[in-house]
């Protein structure tokens, strides 16, 4: 599979979209050297194309962009404390891409996923 050839620009928008996967274009706009909200458009159609995006929210595809292959964790926690009181342990973990708590009858269950390299 052949990886793609990047601007610095839209490296730079990967990035941005790695640590804010829910920012807006006008967000967007101000956090990166594009001067038109259309072009940003333009360039996250096009990162869509090539399968490096996903969802509602963005996910990076990291296997399109490097040669060693990425995997995502996913990991469900059943917890007894108060999430609160977790929350800052499990900010800790580097590699921790988001957490979603979900309740249960049971306690309350911690959902969380990171990325893993695999060489």
């Amino acid at each position: 599979m052949e990886k793609a050839q990047l601007s610095e620009n839209e490296k730079e928008l990967l990035t941005v979209l790695g640590k804010f996967p829910e920012i807006s274009t006008k967000e967007l706009l101000a956090r990166t050297t594009y001067k038109w909200a259309s072009t940003i458009v333009r360039k996250l159609e096009k990162l869509r194309a090539l399968h490096m995006l996903y969802g509602p929210f963005y996910l990076i595809d990291y296997n399109k962009l490097c040669r060693n292959p990425l995997y995502t964790l996913v990991c469900v926690m059943e917890i007894q404390q108060p999430f609160e009181s977790v929350i800052p342990y499990l900010e800790c973990i580097e590699s921790l891409r988001w957490t979603y708590p979900v309740l249960s009858p049971t306690g309350m269950y911690c959902l969380q996923g990171s990325s893993l390299q695999v060489m």
